[in-house]
């Protein structure tokens, strides 16, 4: 699914939440319509970010049973086209689409770089695009496609070393975020009972509009601070989009029990 058929799906959804929500009159309903015409596009960008690791994870296989067989004297296309029948998980079906367009009569370039393109993986766009130019101008390919396996296991030995790293992090940030939610909650309940110094409709009103702002304030935070989580253990802004997504419905819980 494309980012702008996601971006309409979601202002489609939350445009008629809000009407919903302005026709009844249910404005304390409000975050929430937000949050559930948010949750399909936060959930469908997820899964195409699924995807592409999936399609990362699987490449290296993918390259070295091609350099296997290159090695073992069979031409580049050939090799790729024999290697299609192997299961790559995600990957399986964009190596087949290659095999069918070689089979096609398609040159090898073309077919790689819509490959790559196809996969929205700047890594794989960088390997592909490395490939296609020593077919090309000549060179000893075998020894590209081992230089290139061995640059992509590099790298994702290292993401998988950060993730492990900053695993912790996770919690931490999980943690900041529900002690910020406690102070809120303990300036609610016991600071502002004792700061108001007069009863009854002023009480009411400044408490009415405490409590909205509070709502607010934990909505921002929530949102943001998933996307941090995401940012520093996947290095992604989409991969925060679900720490985001329960936090938001954390903070709405917990601001709903208050009120």
């Amino acid at each position: 699914m494309e980012k702008i058929e996601i971006a309409l799906l979601t202002m489609t959804l939350l445009a008629i939440g809000l009407a919903v929500s302005f026709f009844l009159r249910l404005s304390n309903l409000l975050p929430i319509v937000v949050i559930i015409s948010l949750a399909p596009g936060i959930f469908i960008t997820y899964l195409e970010h699924r995807k592409v690791r999936e399609i990362e994870r699987m490449f290296p296989y993918f390259a070295t049973d091609v350099t296997e067989v290159v090695r073992a004297g069979m031409p580049l296309t050939q090799a790729i086209k024999y290697v299609a029948k192997n299961d790559y998980g995600e990957l399986s079906k964009h190596v087949r689409r290659i095999a069918a367009k070689l089979d096609m009569g398609i040159p090898l370039s073309r077919a790689l770089e819509s490959f790559a393109n196809e996969t929205k993986s700047k890594m794989i766009k960088r390997a592909v695009s490395t490939i296609v130019k020593v077919d090309e101008y000549g060179g000893r390919i075998v020894d590209v496609l081992s230089s290139v396996i061995d640059s992509i296991r590099i790298i994702d030995k290292l993401k998988r070393e950060r993730e492990l790293l900053i695993y912790g992090s996770i919690t931490q940030c999980y943690a900041i975020f529900l002690i910020f939610l406690g102070i809120m909650v303990a300036m609610y309940k016991f600071l502002f009972p004792m700061l108001t110094s007069e009863a009854g409709t002023v009480e009411t009103l400044i408490g009415i509009q405490y409590s909205t702002l509070f709502l607010h304030l934990s909505l921002i935070q929530a949102f943001f601070s998933g996307i941090v989580i995401g940012k520093m253990t996947e290095g992604s802004v989409v991969a925060g989009f679900k720490h985001s997504l329960i936090l938001l419905v954390i903070s709405y819980l917990v601001a709903m029990f208050l009120t």
